[in-house]
């Protein structure tokens, strides 16, 4: 899977765990401990 991918699919994730958390489906959002996808360009 291509980096982009990867950070695009990482923050859908991380955007779905918020919105639980804040309607209270969840205490705290599993993903605060998930380090960033590094997306390098090559020329």
């Amino acid at each position: 899977m291509a980096a982009l991918a990867k950070q695009t699919k990482q923050s859908r994730v991380i955007g779905f765990f918020l919105a639980c958390v804040r309607r209270r489906y969840l205490i705290e959002n599993p993903t605060l401990g998930l380090g960033r996808v590094k997306v390098v360009q090559i020329d």
